[in-house]
């Protein structure tokens, strides 16, 4: 697609910036889903909203308050169990894709500083359902904005760790959260 060799060309492109600091994270943390399945009148039983939630990606410190980053983000698994307009219907949902940001941050001491991330998240999701109707299997692809806060705390050189909340906005019509804690090294 050509937004994902826009982020390929400017993470290539980065490192020719002098002041360039580049970095890898990875993360690990909750998903909470937000699902219209289970705030539906229509349907009557229990979702699972939550579950694990990894990452993994390189960053680009431009500045002390501008970087941009793009990374992997496994949603895990999302699920429900119960009835669909009196009919048993049960059914689970993976997601997982690349998101590309920017990140504005602001600096309170040498050691911490807290920060605001917008961008986009490209995914894909494949979706598994027992209906009434019999076993039904489906996949979608598409992209949608993200936003987060979070705090950063400098460890020890080269290492960081960073406290994230970033809302996912319209992953099949419902908005996902994603709360993670993320180790970042410095090279």
């Amino acid at each position: 697609s050509p937004a994902l060799l826009l982020a390929a060309a400017g993470l290539v492109l980065l490192p020719s910036c002098a002041t360039t600091l580049p970095y890898a994270y990875a993360g690990t943390g909750l998903s909470l889903y937000d699902s219209a399945t289970g705030n539906s009148p229509k349907f009557r039983g229990g979702t699972d909203e939550q579950s694990s939630a990894h990452s993994l990606g390189l960053g680009a410190e431009l500045n002390e308050n501008l970087a941009v980053e793009v990374g992997f983000v496994n949603l895990g698994s999302h699920s429900w169990n119960g009835r669909w307009n009196g009919a048993r219907n049960t059914g689970h949902v993976n997601t997982d894709g690349f998101a590309w940001s920017v990140l504005g941050k602001y600096p309170l001491s040498e050691q911490f500083s807290v920060f605001g991330r917008a961008g986009v998240f490209f995914w894909d999701a494949e979706y598994y359902e027992n209906a009434a109707g019999g076993r039904i299997y489906g996949e979608n692809h598409s992209n949608s904005a993200l936003l987060g806060l979070g705090v950063q705390a400098a460890v020890a050189a080269p290492v960081s760790l960073r406290l994230e909340w970033t809302r996912l906005d319209d992953i099949w019509d419902d908005p996902i959260d994603l709360v993670q804690l993320q180790a970042i090294y410095a090279f």
